[in-house]
């Protein structure tokens, strides 16, 4: 089997492996790429297409059209060489599905991995009618949040889906012995409530106790930064994880979006064995268990954060004890390899 996969991000491609890069973003020569390598079929070969290395063109893409142009294009012409196609996300995959729509094309399979609800799930006609369009040539649809279900229910009910749990690499991703210090992490530069993290840690008992927060200079709508808050901006995976084992706990405050959201996040740090204090979502409900494997908070609702944060603060046997819980969960359930067994039985079921 011949596989293309188109992802929105940048991929590195090595002649030899490095533990400074996670799977999903490198190609190692002669390796599968990401949770292909748990896939069964001994004489398959995946092609991977990213967005390329064109900033201001990916800029105006991903930033304005919020879909690909240009890597579609490309895949459109390739497609014919390929037994399967993946998109990770719409943006990757609705200029694509959209020209083959246009000339009637089902063959070969188009698979979307639908992280965003393809426009966020909102009912825009315009946006809507080119994704209409665009779902007439997919094969199937696998989400992660099983909140998205309605939406494919109402605007494809032709295209089968299925939700599929995201998983981490439990073997990248794994507890550090490394010395605590005595600070809150919260880390993530996309679909984040950064304006309810701060006026929550204003309500903070522990003063001496830092907020390090890694993937933004800046909060937006945000006018000054407090004494006890760093702003670490964006930073390589390796010095991401050497922060998440030394913190005491971690913090993924959401918005309270109807797609996928955060889990990459909470899932990573549950994996490094760590407590995380996560808003409640339609998403993250269907991975977290309240006061066992994380604590959920509710949306927008500085209070309520500020008290879980206290909690914390002051049981550190809670924190191990949850942190102990959440390593369990992924070493049960929401890990890559899980992951890619659901997804490869999905995608055999129309193949």
């Amino acid at each position: 089997m011949k596989i293309l996969m188109l992802v929105d991000w940048r991929v590195a491609r090595l002649k030899a492996d490095s533990d400074t890069i996670q799977s999903p973003d490198k190609i190692v020569t002669g390796r599968p790429y990401w949770f292909f390598k748990y896939w069964p079929d001994p004489v398959m070969e995946v092609d991977v297409l990213d967005i390329g290395n064109l900033p201001w063109i990916h800029s105006v893409e991903g930033g304005i059209l919020h879909f690909y142009v240009i890597q579609s294009l490309i895949a459109y012409l390739k497609r014919k060489k390929y037994d399967l196609i993946i998109s990770h996300s719409a943006r990757s995959a609705l200029v694509f599905a959209f020209l083959r729509s246009m000339v009637k094309e089902r063959s070969p399979l188009h698979v979307v991995i639908d992280v965003g609800c393809f426009n966020g799930g909102r009912d825009n006609a315009a946006e809507l009618f080119l994704i209409k369009q665009a779902s007439r040539s997919l094969g199937g649809i696998i989400t992660h949040s099983s909140i998205q279900s309605g939406y494919y229910d109402r605007y494809m009910p032709h295209v089968p889906y299925r939700f599929i749990p995201f998983g981490v690499d439990a073997d990248y991703f794994r507890p550090m012995d490394l010395r605590q210090e005595d600070f809150i992490l919260s880390f993530g530069s996309r679909a984040r409530d950064y304006p309810t993290m701060l006026e929550a840690w204003t309500k903070v008992s522990h003063k001496n106790t830092r907020l390090k927060i890694i993937g933004i200079d800046k909060i937006p709508g945000i006018d000054y930064t407090p004494a006890n808050v760093d702003l670490l901006g964006r930073v390589p995976v390796k010095s991401l994880m050497s922060h998440m084992a030394r913190a005491r706990f971690i913090v993924i405050p959401l918005p309270n979006c109807k797609y996928s959201c955060g889990q990459m996040s909470f899932l990573q740090s549950m994996a490094m064995r760590k407590s995380c204090i996560v808003t409640k979502t339609p998403s993250s409900e269907d991975y977290l268990r309240d006061a066992y494997d994380a604590l959920l908070v509710c949306p927008h609702d500085p209070e309520d954060l500020a008290d879980k944060i206290n909690v914390l603060l002051q049981d550190d046997a809670l924190i191990a004890s949850v942190g102990r819980k959440a390593r369990q969960t992924i070493e049960a359930r929401y890990n890559e390899q899980n992951m890619a067994r659901d997804i490869y039985k999905f995608i055999s079921t129309f193949i």
